[in-house]
């Protein structure tokens, strides 16, 4: 899914700080562009929803999210893949997310009725993979800082009510603070 053609602006290209870099392109034919609306919405500041906003802000898209729930919330400790280090790179947060892993376990125990046994992830032996285990306060809260410092907009807390539909097509929602209009609506 290539966001660039949501944009009103012309082709050019973008990088932040992280050193990510996007190509935006200008709108396509006969596509109305309005400064007063958003490129994307996003409903949800939990690890997807502000995954989708840092991509969307590193393209030079205005983003918006909208989350019901005040952070730091209750929630239970995140045990990421060992696969997700390159992704938390790419969002810019690695190094920051790191002073917050409390262990990065290279297995997983596996029980089964009389037997158990560790499962490694992979890797050789003398450098295995490992998961990254952190309090998922810490994974919200870093994510979300990275979106604002990117100049993603965060209505928190604020609660979605209904869509809004123009044309048969999804063009924003009706919130707790009023209506938000977009061009895509991520949920």
């Amino acid at each position: 899914l290539s966001l660039s053609r949501w944009t009103g602006k012309q082709n050019s290209r973008v990088a932040d700080t992280s050193g990510v870099v996007g190509y935006v392109a200008a709108p396509t034919q006969g596509e109305q562009v309005s400064r007063n609306q958003l490129d994307v919405l996003i409903l949800g500041a939990g690890p997807a929803g502000t995954a989708a906003a840092i991509g969307c802000r590193t393209l030079g898209l205005s983003v918006r999210l909208i989350e019901p729930a005040r952070f730091p919330r209750s929630a239970p400790g995140e045990t990421l893949h060992p696969g997700v280090e390159p992704v938390l790179r790419q969002l810019g947060v690695w190094h920051e997310l790191q002073r917050a892993m409390t262990i990065r376990p290279s297995g997983y125990l596996v029980r089964c009725a009389r037997d158990s046994r560790i499962a490694r992830y992979g890797g050789p032996a003398r450098r295995p993979w490992r998961a990254c285990q952190l309090p998922r306060a810490a994974l919200d809260m870093v994510l979300l800082d990275r979106a604002r410092a990117l100049g993603a907009q965060v209505s928190q807390p604020c609660r979605p009510h209904r869509i809004l539909l123009a044309d048969g097509r999804v063009r924003g929602v009706m919130t707790s603070e009023g209506a938000v209009h977009a061009r895509v609506v991520v949920d």
